[in-house]
């Protein structure tokens, strides 16, 4: 993170606030006086006790939105491990707003163990000043001045410099909390072993959030909408998917991320959005996001605790995924989510007005025909549309040029890559099955990605053209591989596929034009990657 301290005299004089050269009248000043330290505001000029005063930083580099925040919040960022919420005051007080945010400066308020920043303008100086310059306002607790317990009225009352009450910024309603406790009380156990997890991180605008990857039901691309009598600010209309009428959600603005009233791929993102299908009960929901990232491993109890925003809202996080080399991520609880009001009757009124009764995969009392255990895929090309069980991946990365080429190796191995202290064999799959070379355009290789699968103790990285999407398939569904689809030069695949399902090209009604998805046999494809290092 772009951030270091301050060399200013505030900064200075918080290190060692007594003995500080910047408050001249400490040597004078009655045993009742109190050490302020000021900053500003455009012109207004206001202080905090210098001892809630834990240091100063330059605006961060990354600050990170948070779902259904007020206006004040600007987001939250890491501060060396712990999260910190940042408050614009000028907000919250209707103040002018004269300053670059570039430019503005965090102090950052420590209170009986809970931290916040607040930005201003321009550093102020230290003021130590007797108790009888102190004068006392009184406001209604729904009042935002509240937050100002008074002013000091320094120079004969020539100078008035108001006074921030560290307590009243903390208890703001819809202020994250967040006490540092929490992370000795076991948040952020680095030594505990625990089960790696993962989850599927996407974009709402610049903000990186994710659901663990057992919630998602799969992701499409945006489908053709239909209008809905139910439609809303963040309710988009809806669509069929396989015999479903479901909802699509906004999700950006269901979330406060976005404002309401932007018309469906009006911008410039609009071929990379995505909708990811989830279930409340038995009835699915699309959530429309601007983009879908990644699969992304985490260990949960490396997860850094989330600051709240609300008491109410204080279920929706899981928790923050900070990452060195790309944006950290909110983690959300999709129980809390998905038990939302508004989303539950929106999704069980779709269900009711628009169900038909005998659709796709339905009998006629509407139920669910029995089709089998239904698995989850990961789908991506190599000349053809593939797909390997999602619980056989672990996560998903970019090409990277930081891979080991120790003399030797296979030409199908491109290289062993250290992924957090374990070696990954880097597999070029088109090499592998003897494929045309991939294009070496800047558009392809944006578009190309590195699976990594683990078997036992060996872990792989599986390089391919593209990452479409996550699907559903149901056992009745799947077909052995004909042996007509793989041409004979390229006999090596056709022994690694294990079966063939038709899907939807895109997320059309039931009936639409489908495609052929092969579907890898992972033990097959490992070990002959496995045979390919041992010779």
């Amino acid at each position: 993170m772009d951030m270091v301290e301050l060399a200013d005299p505030l900064a200075d004089c918080i290190q060692d606030a007594p003995a500080s050269p910047c408050a001249p009248q400490a040597a004078v000043a009655a045993p009742a006086s109190s050490l302020y330290g000021s900053f500003f505001l455009a012109s207004t000029e206001f202080a905090l006790p210098v001892g809630a005063i834990q240091e100063v930083v330059v605006f961060p580099a990354r600050v990170t939105a948070i779902p259904l925040a007020p206006p004040f919040l600007i987001g939250v960022f890491n501060l060396r491990g712990t999260i910190v919420p940042v408050i614009e005051l000028r907000s919250l007080l209707s103040l002018p707003d004269q300053t670059a945010i570039e430019n503005r400066k965090i102090a950052i308020v420590d209170f009986d163990g809970t931290r916040v920043g607040l930005v201003f303008d321009e550093t102020g100086e230290m003021l130590r000043v007797q108790a009888a310059d102190m004068h006392a306002f009184h406001y209604a607790d729904d009042d935002p001045h509240h937050v100002i317990k008074g002013a000091l009225k320094l120079a004969g009352g020539e100078r008035i410099v108001q006074v921030l009450d560290p307590r009243a910024l903390l208890m703001i309603e819809q202020v994250p909390q967040i006490l540092d406790k929490q992370r000795s009380d076991g948040l952020h156990r680095r030594g505990a072993l625990q089960q790696r997890r993962q989850c599927v991180s996407f974009r709402l605008g610049r903000t990186a959030l994710a659901f663990e990857i057992e919630a998602i039901h799969e992701i499409i691309r945006v489908p053709e909408i239909q209008e809905s009598v139910l439609r809303s600010d963040y309710c988009a209309g809806m669509f069929t998917l396989r015999g479903d009428v479901m909802p699509l959600v906004d999700f950006g603005v269901l979330l406060g991320m976005r404002p309401t009233g932007g018309e469906l791929g009006a911008t410039g993102m609009a071929d990379e959005r995505r909708v990811i299908i989830m279930e409340l009960g038995d009835q699915p929901v699309g959530l429309l996001v601007d983009r879908v990232d990644s699969i992304v491993g985490f260990v949960p109890d490396e997860l850094l605790p989330i600051p709240a925003v609300g008491a109410r809202r204080t279920a929706m996080f899981a928790g923050w995924i900070s990452r060195e080399d790309s944006d950290d991520i909110v983690l959300l609880k999709h129980a809390a989510l998905l038990s939302h009001t508004e989303l539950t009757d929106l999704t069980q009124g779709h269900s009711r007005l628009y169900a038909q009764g005998k659709d796709e995969g339905r009998g006629g009392d509407g139920r669910r025909r029995e089709r089998g255990e239904r698995q989850v895929f990961i789908t991506f090309k190599l000349d053809h549309l593939m797909a390997l069980p999602i619980g056989d991946i672990r996560e998903i990365i970019r090409p990277s040029g930081d891979m080991l080429t120790p003399p030797g190796l296979p030409p199908a191995i491109c290289g062993m890559l250290n992924l957090r202290r374990r070696l990954v064999s880097i597999v070029d799959l088109r090499t592998l099955y003897q494929l045309e070379p991939r294009g070496d355009s800047a558009a392809e290789a944006a578009l190309t990605k590195i699976l990594i699968v683990e078997r036992g103790a060996d872990a792989y990285g599986l390089i391919v053209d593209s990452v479409e999407n996550i699907v559903h398939v149901y056992a009745s569904d799947k077909l052995p591989v004909p042996s007509m689809l793989i041409d004979a030069s390229q006999k090596s695949l056709r022994g690694d596929l294990k079966e063939i399902v038709e899907v939807p090209q895109s997320a059309a009604t039931a009936g639409g034009p489908t495609m052929a998805m092969m579907i890898f046999d992972i033990a097959q494809l490992t070990g002959r990657i496995a045979r390919l290092l041992d010779d």
